[in-house]
């Protein structure tokens, strides 16, 4: 699998259907939340986006799918989250919250 990039969201990333991880824990934070991943023994702090963005991951919905409920929820054009959405999975990706199924 290519490394990581910074690059905006491509096609084959916004296809892809990121799936929160089973074993973490999530512990709410009013409205951010503290999640647990003992396999990578760390904690990560998710602020409100971020939180958002992870409880839609749920091996359903595409990147993109994720982008346009983020945007209608905010009132924004549908695709107009969509890179830092994808930007945002990407990450959560690399922290060992989500993967690709």
């Amino acid at each position: 699998m290519p490394a990581h990039s910074d690059e905006p969201a491509s096609k084959s990333v916004t296809a892809a259907r990121p799936n929160r991880a089973a074993d973490v824990r999530v512990y709410p934070l009013g409205d951010e939340a503290l999640v647990y991943a003992p396999a990578a023994e760390a904690a990560y702090a998710l602020n409100r986006s971020a939180l958002a963005i992870f409880e839609l991951c749920d091996g359903q919905r595409t990147v993109a799918d994720i982008g346009r409920e983020c945007a209608r929820t905010l009132g924004c054009a549908p695709d107009a989250l969509l890179p830092d959405v994808g930007l945002g999975v990407s990450e959560l990706r690399e922290a060992g919250l989500v993967s690709y199924d």
